[in-house]
């Protein structure tokens, strides 16, 4: 089984905060952590841990 659920945009690709939100909800019902891979032009790539905050 996978720890993580992995998403991945290109960084010319607007997202909304729907669609985010939507893969948040996705992620914590089937238990995993949520990364949002970035992928610019030259091929690099950033990570973005997302979920829920408790406060």
């Amino acid at each position: 089984h996978s720890e993580y659920l992995v998403k991945v945009f290109s960084e010319d690709r607007p997202c909304a905060i729907s669609e985010l939100t939507g893969f948040v909800r996705v992620a914590h019902s089937v238990r995993k952590k949520l990364i949002i891979a970035i992928v610019d032009d030259d091929g690099d790539i950033v990570y973005y841990n997302m979920g829920y905050l408790r406060l």
